[in-house]
């Protein structure tokens, strides 16, 4: 474990000045405690969600390995980005490649594009089908409106569809009923960010529509450049200096919500303008590139309730994407239908839905004179249109009070592969309203993308596929175990292993395959007081890979064992001061040569209210080490994670 203690003496004398902070400001301040830290873990548990089985159930009782994070967690994390949020969730693995992007993943080795999970924005799809991935750098919203983050770690292709094969995730935001007032803050500090400023209003019209719109915009701090053992990069003049990865966003955004006895109606949408700088890694050294991303997108969703609790819901979503840099100009657009309906009939709990996907994409190399010096890639063809047809269903059959058994498949036809089918079966045992266990096998597949099948090397005008036309679905086959005990009011505990067995994995230009991988994901919550809540997350994952010869080696860049520890503590009624402590194992490349060393991370962070309309708060993030890494990408140079800190206003009319 690599841990630079040497700073300590800037440490303590911050934590000095957050308790000096609390003694002064705590004095005849009125008495108003967070809502959530007035409910105990039993309440918590009993959140509505929605993810895991596309039915309204409780987080306690889904048969998956679910996790929510609430709008209190993001508040107290301090954290401005979607993915340093996500890195709270016990069973992901989030490290950051340069300043402003990162590697996100569940199960599978911890790469910048992250295939087999499927993310969305209240419900629309955000990777793209271009590699399959999430371009996290772009995904934002407005962060204090976001209601919770649910959380699925395995596979949810049965209900969701192709490359929800890991890992689900949904970014659920607040109806707009629920943000009346205006909402403004002001944020600067070095590290993670430079700034972040953004302004919300909402209000409701005569008609009775409720309405927000928002502004925002940030500026990323940089990193800074590793030497050859820590990063790919292999220009000693650079190391130490910081490094050319920072970046900016600006968006806009709406929402209307508008609801009656029977129908509730939700319209979302988002424009936005990104640039973000990075380094290419030619034989090691760096060459700046610039990428520059345009876009907007929207959300359109009814739910009617009809008789005998029945009920249906349309969701209709559209994404536009450009996104240039000195290799590809790429545009997409992709637009998505579904339909599902719901009924209960005795013990029977039915899900039906049918939905329907298209993607058109143009992505060209930027400037094609440049391939006669070195290699460009591409697609051919330039231009490809595809289509997706997919229906679902599932029973949740209640076969005691006890007792229940889940059963369901999606089954789609794509352009690729044609005919995919992903069944499930799950079954939940409650013996009492203290205990939940559950077990569940699954098959989901990742269906190819447009660069593992379409890709080519231009050398000098003479194209050189990379990709495979035929290549066929990637295969999961995962089996679950998991449990839940309400030990106390003060003491949860969520424990889920796993194992799952990959087919069909090895590609045209990578020899070796994902063979397996298994593991342990838990964590504990502990009420110890009122105003103290504390959690404890531990995950356990080994993965191998296998060639056609049958020589194996542990998947790449799949950290071993990761912890994360967290602490709420309420000093005052109106003063937090909240720890976050990661530790990450290390993890090797597929060559085995480059490394990332374990690290352990720790995060503070101080908030204070001095009045009901005011919130302040000071993020220290990274204070064990100056910098480390956490991730690395093969096309690129990854940079280290500086230590840093942000200084946060927040004003709320109500």
């Amino acid at each position: 474990m690599r841990m630079r203690l040497r700073n300590a003496t800037w440490i303590l004398p911050s934590i000095t000045m957050f308790i000096a902070m609390t003694v002064i400001a705590a004095e005849d301040k009125p008495a108003e405690f967070d809502e959530l830290m007035q409910m105990d873990l039993r309440q918590l548990m009993n959140t509505d969600i929605s993810l895991a089985s596309r039915i309204d159930e409780k987080q306690f009782d889904a048969p998956a390995a679910v996790y929510v994070l609430t709008q209190e967690d993001i508040r107290r994390s301090g954290h401005r980005r979607l993915p340093e949020i996500l890195r709270m969730v016990p069973g992901l693995h989030v490290g950051k490649i340069d300043a402003n992007k990162w590697a996100v993943s569940s199960r599978t080795g911890q790469t910048r594009y992250s295939s087999t999970m499927l993310v969305m924005i209240d419900g629309r799809h955000v990777y793209t089908p271009f590699f399959a991935g999430v371009y996290w750098e772009i995904q934002d919203t407005f962060l204090e409106d976001i209601e919770r983050i649910e959380v699925v770690r395995g596979p949810g292709g049965a209900l969701w569809g192709a490359n929800a094969v890991d890992c689900i995730i949904n970014i659920i935001t607040k109806s707009a009923a629920d943000t009346h007032g205006v909402k403004a803050y002001a944020l600067g500090g070095s590290g993670e960010m430079k700034s972040d400023v953004g302004v919300r209003f909402g209000a409701k019209t005569d008609n009775d529509v409720n309405v927000r719109v928002y502004a925002k915009s940030f500026k990323t701090d940089t990193g800074e450049y590793l030497d050859s053992e820590e990063s790919n990069n292999n220009d000693p003049a650079l190391v130490g200096k910081d490094a050319n990865d920072d970046g900016s966003s600006s968006s806009v955004g709406m929402r209307l919500d508008w609801v009656n006895k029977q129908d509730s109606f939700m319209l979302e949408g988002t424009v936005f303008n990104a640039n973000f700088n990075e380094d290419r890694a030619i034989g090691g050294m760096p060459v700046p590139n610039e990428i520059d991303s345009t876009g907007y997108n929207m959300v359109l969703n009814w739910k009617r309730l009809l008789a005998n609790r029945d009920s249906l819901a349309v969701n209709v979503t559209y994404d536009n994407l450009s996104r240039d840099d000195d290799i590809l100009n790429n545009d997409e657009n992709m637009f998505d239908i579904d339909f599902q309906y719901n009924f209960l009939r005795g013990i029977n709990n039915l899900a039906l839905g049918i939905g329907y996907r298209y993607y058109d994409n143009y992505a060209s190399i930027a400037d094609p004179s440049t391939c006669s010096i070195i290699p460009c890639f591409g697609v051919n063809p330039e231009q490809r249109t595809l289509t997706t047809w997919s229906m679902f269903i599932q029973d949740r059959i209640q076969l005691s009070k006890q007792f229940a058994l889940t059963l369901g498949s999606k089954f789609e036809n794509n352009d690729y592969t044609g005919f995919e089918y992903q069944p499930t079966i799950r079954g939940i045992w409650t013996p009492d309203s203290d205990s939940t266990y559950w077990a569940s096998l699954t098959r989901a597949v990742r269906v190819p993308d447009r660069v593992s099948t379409d890709g080519i090397l231009d050398i000098g005008g003479i194209e050189i596929p990379i990709g495979d036309p035929n290549q066929e679905s990637f295969i999961a086959y995962t089996y679950e175990l998991g449990l839940r005990e309400r030990l106390s009011n003060t003491v949860i505990a969520d424990f889920t292993t796993f194992y799952t067995d990959w087919r069909n994995t090895i590609t045209f230009t990578e020899n070796y395959a994902i063979d397996y991988v298994y593991g342990f994901e838990g964590y504990v919550k502990y009420q110890a007081q009122r105003q103290w809540r504390l959690e404890l997350g531990y995950t356990y994952h080994v993965g191998e890979e296998e060639d056609a010869t049958g020589a194996t080696r542990p998947l790449a860049r799949l950290p071993k064992n990761t912890i994360t520890f967290r602490s709420y503590y309420d000093l005052k009624s109106n003063m937090d001061l909240d720890a976050m402590i990661y530790y990450v194992d290390e993890s090797m490349s597929s060559s085995g040569t480059t490394n990332v060393d374990a690290y352990t991370r720790l995060d503070l962070r101080y908030g204070w209210r001095p009045s009901k309309d005011l919130d302040v708060s000071l993020l220290l993030t990274n204070m064990f080490d100056d910098v480390h890494p956490e991730a690395r990408d093969t096309t690129k140079i990854n940079t280290g994670v500086k230590r840093g800190a942000m200084l946060k206003f927040t004003y709320t009319s109500f």
